[in-house]
């Protein structure tokens, strides 16, 4: 009947995986007291009192049970400095809030044929502390668990750095991933029960070695973690990671930026400053770019373009046809660019020629919808670009200058030159080559060098002009003039108009069939109806209107009920109440299949479409811009969207304000809305060096 077993003593046994209590000593250095028993894992009601009781971020360094106890119930965010190739190789944080990721070096295996294998390549990246304000811009808010690969180097590198950026609760997982990885399952479960700690010493600065279950005991700042010793060797990352300062401090030295003297002003040449990398990803160069430079040097290399877009709020409009965006490509990375044609044109077969090139046609509405786009010219900051920053965007630079818009800006070589600079996914081609030189020919004669730089100082006419140290950078298309060309087709359509037997106009109503027969012969190439052409073009000429507004704008504002009128959201958009904020909130997401309902409801490229969104300013122009890309050529944009709609006819299409006469008068009425929309086509194919989570 006796049990020859030998049972373990259990208050023995629990005396091993003791909580190692913090006593007002600790402050002092010395070790403290044992406190009442508990498990430490983060389940542990006890255990999760004990680390949300002030232990943070003093201690400094928490396991993964610690962390996450931080994590779930304190508000911290866990910032993972892995590569992209670790998470994917390795893993990441997937359960309850997941985890932000911004990168500390960028690193992918390749062949090494000096190896003969693959090895790991790495590139620091220089833009970790941007990403990392942009996604926590107060510093007194911010309360971060640093987690690399195994704790140790690059956790310490930045907790190093986010010290000095002046964040307060700022915690190192101890063992990184790998040790969360040991603890939790993908899904979150404990993976050993039986485990209940892992134990990590750490040496003093007198060789004392110092047991330290979880807790900074040293008092040392960060430094423990650099000195974990791992009882399972594999929790050690064997890779030698790069000095992330050390990495961008090469990289800084290594090429010149001229820097402008006061001396520019005169066309003299400047004078080299300290050196820094002509590079949008160097700090310095950026802050250069960013000090009162622009708009007033006018032409801007990629690099600057890229600043300017990326930190200081311009916009980069392409200006180029779509059908050079179909063959050359386009800006996807970022915010994306707007896309607004000077001429339009496709690549058609010329028998003359023998070979294909491109059929041109003057936009005549391209100023239109420049003001559609940005009706405030005070507000607009535009950076120019066509193929190769001469002819076209020498044009627009002339017309948005007399339009009154103060912050324009040529991109030097265009499309053509950024495309050489940046891949699709905006990574630098070739980071050997750190400029292109471009010289300018004066009036005299006399050649000027110019990196970069307007040093002209002759407006816009320096882009006409860049000596490209690749020939194929010129775009040898002879592109129409187009304001002669505009004149030219104004005339050829008032003549045709002038022979028909048309009323005479009176009002610009869409009753008043002198202006139903000018609307019909203006579109579908106008591209933007007011809301008294759309009328005219549902009404008469048989286009479907596209309601590209989510649910709960229908809902709200109201919606146009006739068979005639589809509804497709191009962003699947809800109000929902979050308790944090006290108050209802906008959560977006891109529709993926938009593009694929619309060709099933309209398979014709042909049929006739009326794009309309609330108030004609953002997704109705995406809208346009994508089905434009698709080839449906017979594809309107309803200005002022469903808002202005809404104040010219009521439910039943008859006048609401029988008494205005100007459609201006109602557009001024309608309101619009401050919602800052997903850009659907970015969303879809998001840019890889974004903050991601």
């Amino acid at each position: 009947m006796n049990d020859p077993t030998e049972w373990l003593d259990w208050e023995e046994a629990n005396s091993s995986i003791a909580m190692f209590s913090m006593s007002s000593s600790i402050m002092d250095g010395e070790r403290g007291e044992y406190a009442d028993m508990i498990f430490p894992w983060y389940e542990d009601e006890n255990f999760r009192a004990q680390i949300l009781d002030g232990r943070f971020p003093d201690q400094g360094v928490a396991t993964p049970d610690e962390a996450r106890t931080l994590w779930a119930h304190d508000g911290y965010d866990i910032l993972d400095v892995r590569t992209e190739y670790e998470r994917e190789d390795r893993g990441h944080i997937r359960i309850e809030k997941k985890a932000v990721h911004i990168p500390l070096i960028h690193g992918e295996y390749r062949y090494n044929p000096e190896l003969n294998k693959k090895a790991l390549t790495q590139r620091v990246n220089p833009k970790f502390l941007d990403q990392f304000k942009a996604r926590f811009p107060d510093p007194d808010k911010a309360k971060i668990i640093v987690m690399c690969s195994d704790g140790r180097n690059r956790s310490l590198q930045v907790l190093q750095m986010l010290d000095e950026l002046g964040i307060y609760h700022l915690v190192g997982m101890k063992g990184g991933y790998n040790n969360w990885d040991r603890t939790f399952d993908p899904k979150g479960r404990r993976r050993d029960v039986g485990m209940a700690t892992e134990v990590y010493d750490h040496v003093d600065s007198e060789g004392n070695t110092i047991a330290g279950c979880g807790v900074h005991a040293s008092g040392a700042g960060f430094e423990m973690m650099d000195s974990l010793k791992y009882d399972l060797p594999s929790m050690n990352d064997a890779i030698e990671w790069q000095d992330w300062e050390e990495a961008c401090a090469s990289a800084t030295s290594s090429v010149a930026m001229f820097s402008m003297s006061s001396s520019i002003m005169d066309g003299e040449r400047g004078e080299y400053s300290e050196m820094v990398f002509p590079w949008h990803d160097d700090v310095n160069y950026r802050a250069q770019t960013l000090d009162g430079r622009y708009p007033d040097e006018g032409v801007a290399s990629p690099d600057q373009a890229r600043i300017l877009w990326e930190f200081d709020g311009y916009d980069i409009v392409d200006i180029r046809a779509e059908g050079e965006r179909d063959q050359k490509g386009s800006i996807k990375i970022g915010k994306g660019c707007v896309h607004i044609p000077l001429i339009n044109g496709q690549f058609r077969y010329d028998s003359a020629l023998g070979r294909k090139a491109i059929q041109q046609k003057a936009n005549l509405n391209f100023l239109e919808q420049i003001k559609a786009k940005y009706p405030d010219p005070n507000a607009a900051k535009l950076i120019i670009m066509c193929s190769d920053g001469r002819d076209r965007a020498l044009q627009v630079l002339q017309m948005l200058d007399e339009l009154g818009i103060y912050h324009l800006v040529g991109m030097k070589g265009g499309f053509n030159l950024w495309d050489r600079t940046f891949d699709v996914k905006g990574r630098r081609r070739d980071v050997g080559i750190a400029t292109e030189a471009y010289d300018h020919v004066d009036s005299e004669g006399n050649t000027i060098a110019g990196c970069g730089i307007h040093a002209s100082g002759a407006g816009f006419e320096i882009m006409d002009s860049p000596s490209m140290d690749q020939g194929s950078l010129y775009d040898d298309t002879e592109w129409l003039d187009w304001e002669e060309a505009k004149s030219g087709q104004r005339v050829d359509q008032i003549a045709m108009f002038m022979t028909t037997s048309m009323p005479v106009m009176t009002h610009k109503r869409y009753e008043d069939p002198g202006f139903q027969a000018r609307t019909k012969l203006e579109f579908p190439e106008k591209c933007i109806a007011n809301a008294e052409e759309a009328r005219v073009l549902w009404d008469l000429e048989k286009y479907t209107i596209v309601d590209v507004r989510a649910d709960w704008e229908r809902e709200d504002s109201g919606q146009i009920t006739n068979d005639t009128v589809v509804h497709i959201p191009l962003i699947y958009s809800e109000k929902l109440y979050d308790p944090e904020l006290d108050q209802k909130v906008i959560t977006q997401e891109a529709n993926a299949q938009w593009m694929k309902e619309i060709q099933a409801r309209f398979p014709d490229p042909d049929t006739k479409l009326l794009i309309m969104d609330s108030d004609g300013r953002d997704r109705a122009l995406q809208a346009l811009q994508v089905l434009h890309e698709a080839n449906y050529e017979a594809v309107v944009s309803m200005r002022g969207g469903y808002n202005a709609w809404n104040e010219a006819f009521d439910n039943k299409l008859q006048r609401r304000y029988p008494e205005i006469e100007t459609i201006q008068e109602i557009e001024q009425m309608a309101p619009q809305e401050n919602i800052i929309w997903l850009d659907w086509s970015i969303s879809l194919d998001p840019c890889p060096l974004t903050v991601n989570e």
